[in-house]
C-alpha cells in the first residue's frame, strides 16, 4: 500500500530533513518536479504528495552520497 505524505507530515514524522539537511516545502516540491521522488499536487487541497517509500530511497541516495564524500576527503 503506498503512502502518500505532505511536506508538513513529512517534517513532522523525519525532523532531521529540516534540522540536518535543511530541506524545506519547496525544496520537497522540486524534487517531485524533477522526479527524485514520486509524488502529485492535490488541487482541491493546494498541497504536494509525496510518496513515503520513494522519499526514503532518497534520503539514502543522500546518505550514502554523503558517506562517499566523507571516505574521499
Amino acid at each position: 500500500m503506498k503512502i502518500f505524505l505532505t511536506p508538513t507530515e513529512i517534517f513532522k514524522k523525519y525532523p532531521e530533513l529540516q534540522d540536518k539537511l535543511n530541506w524545506t516545502n519547496s525544496d520537497l516540491g522540486i524534487f517531485m518536479k524533477s522526479k527524485l521522488v514520486i509524488g502529485y499536487y492535490n488541487r482541491n487541497k493546494r498541497v504536494t504528495m509525496i510518496e513515503e517509500s520513494s522519499l526514503i530511497q532518497l534520503i539514502k541516495f543522500v546518505n550514502a552520497s554523503i558517506e562517499e564524500q566523507l571516505l574521499i576527503i
